[in-house]
């Protein structure tokens, strides 16, 4: 099984200079949220569960 993790960011600026997105005209974002995957046991790494959640999403 694959657990994700959702997260609502409200303070968009920091978001957008934290994550060096370049997003045309900003203000109109109204949510932006990050999705990461979480490993199903110690041997697998947050990457490749991030990149399981994605690909199933």
């Amino acid at each position: 099984m694959l657990d994700v993790y959702f997260e609502k960011h409200v303070d968009h600026a920091k978001v957008i200079k934290d994550r060096c997105l370049y997003i045309d005209q900003p203000e109109r974002i109204n949510f932006i949220y990050s999705i990461d995957g979480i490993p199903e046991d110690e041997t697998r790494s947050y990457q490749e569960a991030s990149n399981r959640a994605l690909k199933q999403f």
